[in-house]
């Protein structure tokens, strides 16, 4: 009876060591945890940040209106869409004399000849060129008299002496001879073929010195463009 013991207590010690064996020679991949591996997160604080290079191209909206720049910035499009005000420096502004369709005009008359009605003295201008419309900007003068005018005053007379403008330039100089000199600023128009008159009227005081007018502005060429009739 001793060896069915024996061979009993011997199968028993074989499983055990098979099942030891068995254990230890298990695959680690098994031991592992099966759970997906597909999202890293990583945590950095701000003083120790993760460098990121851009990848590719990509579109950058600005929401901002008013971006500074400096230096020379290139522009590469034609056309370029722009809402609101913006404004420009550096830039000579374009000069009317050099307009094609604008003709600089300059002219003086002297002595002067007395005026078809009334006391004062009359310049008289023109005629314009045939297809031109004159557009005056500045009426410009220097008169010397033996006294001070009272009062001193210019009109604008178109061809039939109806007023187109008229101002009241100071008189700076109290002693004889008294000097008035000006340069007004104004705006008015005559057509083509028209004449236009620059009155004085200077009463009590007498003209010692040669009197000049002059008359500035430009010329419409309404060849190249037509002028529209002047609104009155």
């Amino acid at each position: 009876m001793g060896t069915p013991v024996v061979a009993r207590t011997c199968a028993f010690l074989m499983l055990l060591v098979a099942v030891a064996v068995a254990s230890g020679c298990s695959s680690p991949s098994q031991a592992q945890s099966t759970t997906p591996s597909s999202q890293v997160l990583v945590v950095n604080t701000s003083t120790q940040p993760v460098p990121v290079a851009a990848q590719g191209t990509a579109n950058v909206a600005i929401s901002n209106t008013s971006v500074p720049v400096s230096g020379s910035v290139s522009i590469s499009n034609t056309s370029v869409p722009v809402s609101g005000t913006v404004a420009v420096s550096g830039l000579t502004a374009l000069n009317n004399a050099d307009d094609p369709g604008r003709i600089a005009y300059q002219s003086r008359q002297s002595p002067g000849a007395a005026c078809p009605i009334g006391p004062g003295l009359c310049f008289t201008f023109g005629p314009v060129p045939a297809g031109h419309r004159l557009v005056v900007r500045h009426i410009s003068a220097e008169f010397e008299y033996s006294s001070v005018p009272n009062p001193f005053s210019i009109y604008a007379l178109d061809s039939g002496l109806r007023g187109i403008t008229a101002f009241s330039p100071a008189i700076t100089s109290t002693t004889a001879p008294v000097i008035v000199t000006f340069d007004q600023p104004v705006e008015f128009y005559i057509d083509a073929s028209q004449t236009y008159i620059i009155e004085v009227l200077a009463p009590g005081a007498t003209v010692v010195g040669l009197p000049e007018v002059s008359v500035m502005g430009y010329l419409l060429d309404c060849t190249a463009a037509p002028c529209a009739a002047i609104a009155n």
